[in-house]
């Protein structure tokens, strides 16, 4: 059974799981996981707009410094809770419900090459200052915070609505399958 490490929003402790499909503490954590990948979801959400409509300003007007600092404010408060969500799907997540019954592999890439895309914005973004680049390359780095946002919320929505229910779903019926 493998041990994972998982932290959680920048604390410092970091607390070893177990993870197996048949139930018992592994499932546990797994709930547990979900929920608060659920409630970073919901964390993230709260500066989507944020970091869409500074990324818009930041094209229209990239000298501007409200506008370079508002873009910055957006970037900083959902980079380090999106680190540890991606890193927790990709590296807990999907292995474990892939290892379960009924989980279909289609989703698993299809969220693996979401986080690909995403990924590749979030380097298009983490490599600009925003506050000492040119004009040029913050206007760029604005389009990709405003693509990032957009690809973001399509991520949490496809997460929402498919990837924790079937999640779910191998949680069930490891539990009816250790129980019967």
């Amino acid at each position: 059974m493998p041990q994972v490490h998982h932290q959680s929003n920048g604390d410092t402790a970091s607390n070893p799981i177990q993870l197996k499909t048949s139930g018992g503490e592994g499932a546990k954590a797994m709930e547990a996981l979900l929920a608060e990948l659920g409630r970073e979801d919901s964390g993230m959400q709260r500066w989507l707009l944020d970091a869409a409509l500074s990324g818009l300003a930041l094209t229209i007007d990239s000298r501007s410094p409200e506008n370079r600092e508002r873009a910055a404010r957006a970037w900083d408060a959902i980079r380090p809770i999106l680190s540890h969500h991606l890193l927790s799907e990709e590296e807990t997540v999907l292995p474990w419900a892939e290892r379960g019954d009924g989980f279909s592999p289609a989703l698993a890439s299809r969220i693996r090459d979401q986080h690909r895309k995403l990924r590749g914005i979030i380097e298009r973004i983490s490599s600009v200052a925003l506050a000492r680049d040119s004009n040029a390359r913050v206007a760029k780095a604005g389009r990709a915070l405003r693509d990032f946002a957009v690809c973001l919320d399509d991520l949490i929505a496809g997460e929402q609505r498919e990837l924790f229910p079937a999640v779910r779903r191998v949680l069930f019926r490891a539990a009816h399958k250790h129980t019967h």
